[in-house]
């Protein structure tokens, strides 16, 4: 009988010594990895909007010569948008196609930057420069400057550059 109780015992504690080993188990797990998450590139609206960054520090400026030359560069990058460039792994494409019908109208505009007054010169750029941003947030890019990380549109001259500039859409 004693070698029935002993192994009983042994038994038993062998069973507390794997629940509580499994238990430590779990606690101790990694949890899963989150699925990656794939980053929206579009360079083509990031250099756009690296133009509408310049032309703004232009305006700033009052370098007119700077914004007009801005101006035409930009209307040319913006010409060459279509629905087809954006990214497919966008966000909101519908929402994304408006507004970048609404920048070519801008971008038209500033086909003739050269012979533009001033001030419709940089109403324009502050309009370009705000519905790039859009785009960016609504699309999901990243917002990324040459020289800095996360701009911040709400910093211009007290313009709150998250609020495009009434445009009418083509589309």
């Amino acid at each position: 009988m004693k070698i029935a109780s002993i192994a009983s015992i042994l038994l038993a504690g062998s069973l507390l010594i794997v629940a509580c080993d499994s238990g430590s188990t779990k606690q101790n797990a990694t949890p899963a990895a989150a699925p990656a998450v794939e980053v929206v590139k579009w360079p083509a609206i990031s250099e756009i909007d690296e133009l509408a960054e310049r032309g703004g520090a232009a305006a700033k400026a009052n370098d007119v010569a700077r914004m007009k030359e801005l101006g035409a560069a930009i209307a040319a990058k913006a010409a060459a948008l279509s629905p087809e460039s954006i990214p497919a792994n966008a966000k909101a494409k519908d929402e994304v196609k408006v507004l970048v019908g609404d920048l070519k109208s801008l971008a038209a505009e500033l086909a003739g930057a050269e012979s533009m007054a001033e001030a419709d010169l940089k109403t324009a750029l502050d309009g370009v420069h705000s519905v790039v941003a859009r785009i960016l947030t609504t699309s999901g890019v990243p917002h990324v400057h040459g020289d800095h990380e996360g701009h911040d549109h709400d910093d211009h001259a007290g313009h709150d550059h998250g609020t495009p500039a009434p445009v009418k859409s083509t589309n």
